[in-house]
């Protein structure tokens, strides 16, 4: 006869397929920890029964690969040709039923646990209608798990879920683009909210973590989901008390009852230890499941156990891996983290989160104990070693940790490592770099090349408040941003009298750089189905009258090609072919017709005169502004695959990017009638940070003309 805690084992384990007996890579719920979480039992209350079942030859156990647990080999457990004829014989009753397929779980969900001493409040939550709902706790309370275990439920229901982790870096559209598995989301928060309402609008979106959403960011992450809220979007957020929003009812989640809390310890534990146990541990889940009955129980409040018991019981060549994972900001990949013996001993100790993608960090409560017991020199210390550890790790993600630590270890080199870094970086995410250059900022409050970076930041997303707050905050802040945000502000005569007051000052290339920037704007400020090419004349008289003769010769020859291709560009804009052919042969007379610059004129000529559809280009921007201007030659059916199939990722991030994102979002409006609202919302946005304010006013017209 089996006991209850030896047929849950038989019941999870018999949930994989045999085939995974002989496989050299297996899931991390077979290994202890895994079965652990998945049961909601302390790790020490499993070894009666898996022995149990081990002698009855119903499981065995090997060393195999626990995918994303490092290179070293861990203990796993399945079932025998025994255990599955075991299994079958159990009374079909007792056997859970499954979520209809016609639901589905997508996003970033966290594993399924078995939950203990939950069911009142899970009924509670059950039978709230509409769906919408604020969770809050303290951490390690349960909360992840309690919505999981919900989700569960609605998906029996045939009602679909869509769950997203919130982290430091987050900004509305990055949230949105990864509840919508990586899909393309606009950038302006009131965009991303029409967004996801169409795209989910039958399904519950969960946003896990709100806590951690920083504050450069969490204005607009509020705007996004006070919309939806208001769109009537079925939402269950989830963050660590005090909430930082909260819709509809606000439900705190408290610890569970004493004999839930014995039932997680288990019945193999000796009573009068358990019951020691709940007496200073309460019912807190993540601490219960942090302690085994070889701990002393010292003190009676979480944080104390925490500190003074279970860090206390680590190895103390253990602890600078724990603080290297404490000061992380994100969770990372387990494999990048190393220390396959130091990540195991770790995880055997109930420290370790999991999430979708073999993803790892350390357990908040643990992460949050940890941080608050260095001094400030100590916590600089930690991050000047992680620093050090992350500058040997490859690719951009380890690159924005890397400033993550450095800023944190008040590193005295920060900005010869922006200047070597930062572009690639703002290119790679710029609301990931707006969070840390805001941190920086707060961090040496009189560095005003800090500062400068943070409005260029701030400008190139849109984001004039902050821009405004920053130029404030700077002593002498340049003509050329307070231009900028000006013309964001829609402020465009004062923006010209800046302009013109910053080439007074300045001369040389610096001087000539400004000017083509200007033209290039002036230029590109018009929607792409705008037939009327109005101030054209003035950008090529403006041209004319760029110095180019005080020049070194190799800043005049760049110089040059740059003005040719401008004047290329309005011939093209004017109809002109035949000026646009001969601006191009003269400049191909002084290189080849291979140039890439020349070859790309020639594409541009044909696709505007000869009817081309668009050719590829291994240049990005070059791609998508080839791709855009071929729109004109294509039928309807071509035009909107042409215009979905475009992939905006790390072109966006450049002004000249922004543009172009505002012409394609402008270009999808036009052609899907059913989301040209979302569509030109978006678009407007991406006008006014590309700073062109003529064609955010145009197509803000347009917009408000469709809703009278």
């Amino acid at each position: 006869m089996l006991t209850p805690s030896q047929t849950r084992l038989l019941r999870w384990l018999g949930k994989f397929s045999k085939e995974l007996v002989d496989s050299w890579d297996v899931p991390r719920e077979l290994s202890l920890p895994g079965l652990s979480e998945a049961l909601g039992v302390v790790r020490s209350a499993l070894h009666s029964p898996l022995n149990a079942l081990m002698e009855e030859g119903l499981v065995e156990f090997r060393l195999a690969h626990v995918i994303g647990g490092g290179s070293r080999r861990r203990n796993v457990y399945h079932l025998t040709e025994a255990g599955r004829i075991e299994l079958a014989n159990l009374p079909e009753q007792e056997k859970e039923e499954a979520p209809t397929r016609k639901s589905s779980l997508k996003g970033e969900p966290p594993g399924l646990s078995e939950l203990k001493g939950r069911e009142e409040i899970l009924e509670r939550l059950s039978q709230i209608k509409p769906i919408s709902m604020t969770i809050v706790g303290i951490a390690g309370i349960g909360k992840t798990s309690l919505v999981r275990k919900l989700v569960e439920g609605l998906l029996k229901n045939k009602k679909s879920c869509r769950w997203v982790r919130a982290n430091i870096y987050d900004d509305s559209s990055s949230l949105a683009a990864r509840a919508l598995d990586g899909q393309e989301a606009p950038e302006d928060p009131r965009a991303v909210a029409n967004w996801l309402s169409e795209k989910c609008n039958e399904e519950v979106i969960i946003i896990d973590d709100l806590q951690d959403i920083h504050d450069r960011h969490l204005k607009g992450i509020i705007k996004m989901i006070q919309d939806l809220d208001k769109k009537g979007q079925q939402l269950i957020l989830i963050s660590r008390a005090p909430s930082p929003i909260e819709i509809a009812e606000v439900i705190s989640i408290e610890e569970v009852s004493d004999d839930a809390a014995m039932e997680i310890l288990g019945d193999d534990i000796d009573e009068q230890q358990r019951l020691s146990a709940v007496e200073h541990l309460g019912g807190h889940p993540l601490a219960l499941h942090m302690w085994n009955p070889e701990q002393p129980l010292a003190g009676a409040h979480i944080r104390r156990f925490v500190e003074d018991t279970v860090l206390t019981q680590l190895p103390d060549e253990l602890l600078p891996m724990l603080d290297g994972i404490a000061v992380l900001p994100v969770p990372v990949q387990a494999e990048i983290l190393g220390g396959d013996d130091g990540m195991e001993t770790l995880d055997e100790h109930a420290l370790m989160r999991w999430s979708e993608g073999d993803l790892v960090e350390l357990q908040h409560l643990v992460r949050n104990v940890r941080r608050e017991s260095w001094s400030q020199k100590e916590s600089e210390k930690v991050h000047a070693i992680a620093a050090q550890r992350w500058a040997e790790v490859s690719g951009q993600q380890a690159r924005l940790l890397e400033l993550h630590m450095r800023i944190n270890g008040a590193d005295e080199n920060l900005q010869e490592h922006l200047e070597l870094h930062g572009e690639g970086l703002i290119l790679h995410d710029s609301a990931a770099m707006a969070t840390l250059i805001d941190d920086a900022c707060k961090r040496w409050p009189e560095a005003d090349a800090l500062r400068h970076l943070s409005v260029c930041i701030a400008l190139d997303r849109g984001e004039t408040s902050h821009a405004e707050s920053e130029i404030k905050n700077m002593k002498n802040p340049p003509l050329e941003l307070q231009a900028r945000l000006s013309r964001q502000q829609g402020k465009v005569e004062e923006a010209l009298t800046l302009v013109e007051q910053a080439m007074t000052s300045i001369s040389g290339l610096e001087k000539v750089k400004l000017q083509i920037s200007e033209a290039t704007r002036m230029i590109d400020d018009r929607l792409p189905d705008d037939e009327e090419m109005q101030g054209l004349e003035n950008v090529e008289e403006m041209i004319q009258g760029i110095a180019v003769k005080e020049l070194q010769s190799d800043q005049r020859k760049k110089v040059l090609v740059a003005l040719a291709s401008l004047r290329h560009t309005i011939k093209l804009k004017m109809n002109d072919s035949e000026a646009a052919t001969a601006i191009r042969k003269s400049l191909e007379s002084t290189t080849s017709s291979e140039d890439p610059l020349i070859v790309d004129m020639k594409n541009r000529e044909d696709i505007k005169f000869s009817g081309l559809i668009c050719v590829e280009s291994s240049n990005l921007l070059r791609a998508l502004s080839l791709k855009l201007l071929s729109i004109n030659n294509m039928n309807e059916e071509q035009r909107i695959d042409a215009l979905q199939e475009v992939v905006l990722d790390e072109i966006i991030s450049t002004r000249l990017g922004r543009r172009l994102a505002a012409d394609l979002w402008t270009l999808r409006g036009i052609h899907q009638s059913a989301d040209r609202l979302i569509c030109w919302r978006e678009a407007i946005h991406l006008y006014t940070a590309a700073e062109c304010p003529a064609a955010a006013k145009a197509l803000t017209l347009r917009m408000h003309s469709l809703l009278r």
